[in-house]
């Protein structure tokens, strides 16, 4: 036979009334309240962490964004392949516009073909291990050879 079911008879305390602000000492021994204003939109809300700067990631996103627009700078450039004069925020950018950079690179495969073809390859064969093993790989690989022959 079966226990009929007890109801719940653990008491709950009433709920208390919201709490005032709670002030916390700051680092620099200031009394600092949690109720902080964003520094984006500067609308006042609780703060979680004693961190806290804004009152929701799609403000701290838009703060670091404007930070990022007025930080970055024009640097002058020179084209490697067209050597015509561009600007650009990116220091480590080489050419003007991507055509230069196919072009820059198709010159770059030429003279590899030519190099191996000078050291007794077959075009075709040469042309076959740029198309497997790389551009880079064998622009390695003849520096290191013509290292070797220099010295």
């Amino acid at each position: 036979m079966t226990q009929p079911r007890r109801h719940n008879t653990r008491r709950t305390a009433p709920k208390a009334a919201p709490k005032p602000p709670v002030f916390t000492p700051s680092r620099n021994g200031k009394r600092s309240s949690k109720r902080r204003r964003c520094e984006h939109c500067r609308e006042t809300f609780t703060a979680k962490r004693s961190t806290a700067k804004y009152c929701k990631p799609a403000c701290r996103k838009a703060a670091y964004r404007a930070r990022q627009k007025h930080e970055k700078q024009d640097f002058p450039r020179r084209c490697a392949h067209c050597e015509t004069g561009f600007w650009t925020d990116n220091p480590r950018r080489l050419y003007c516009k991507p055509s230069c950079r196919t072009q820059a690179s198709r010159a770059r495969r030429v003279v590899a073909l030519e190099a191996l073809c000078r050291l007794g390859m077959e075009a075709e064969r040469a042309a076959d291990l740029l198309d497997t093993v790389g551009l880079s790989t064998v622009q390695v690989t003849l520096a290191n050879w013509h290292n070797a022959l220099v010295q």
